[in-house]
């Protein structure tokens, strides 16, 4: 097996996937359902830290123009969106605050919330420096491209932390890259 190193997620080619991400599940998901309905099943195992790496899959059904701080004014195609972010302490909290559609807008995600549904949340082990070889992982793996320069990436130098992808793409499929433990939500 080839195997590639680098800090925080690893890629591993498999016979399962093509791509998979390698990851800890530190998050045990304490529901009776076999998806989600709200932030409930987001809760940290015992055993682990509340802080980690995420991905917020995210569905726009109609082209929104909207405008997000220093980024201007922009257009969201339709389609399926990976928003990929970090925290360090209290992440359970964070992706509750992302779920609410309305909130004081603080984060670039923020301004588009209201614009989409949040379908899965995919809860990452990782550090603050891995957030953006994630989002470049993703990219390459879906065939995802940025879907607005600098959008989540105001404190990093990479193009963006919002993804864009091909059309067709389905959480069946984000599912088998075994990133992480993904969380349906819809």
């Amino acid at each position: 097996m080839t195997q590639t190193t680098m800090k925080g997620p690893r890629f591993i080619p498999t016979a399962a996937s093509e791509n998979t991400m390698e990851t800890r599940n530190s998050f045990d998901l304490r529901t009776t359902g076999a998806r989600a309905t709200d932030a409930s099943r987001l809760q940290p195992h015992p055993d682990h830290a509340d802080s980690g790496l995420y991905v917020l899959w995210l569905q726009i059904p109609r082209p929104v123009r909207t405008a997000a701080g220093s980024l201007g004014s922009f257009v969201l195609a339709p389609g399926l969106y990976a928003y990929i972010g970090t925290a360090q302490r209290r992440r359970s909290a964070r992706i509750a605050r992302h779920l609410k559609p309305e909130k004081p807008l603080r984060w670039h995600i923020d301004y588009i919330r209201p614009h989409a549904n949040i379908v899965a949340v995919s809860l990452v082990d990782g550090t603050r420096d891995g957030e953006c070889r994630l989002a470049r992982l993703l990219a390459q793996t879906l065939d995802a491209r940025i879907a607005v320069r600098r959008f989540g990436a105001s404190d990093c130098r990479c193009p963006g932390h919002l993804l864009l992808c091909p059309s067709g793409t389905s959480l069946d499929r984000v599912e088998r890259l075994a990133l992480g433990q993904l969380v349906r939500l819809a």
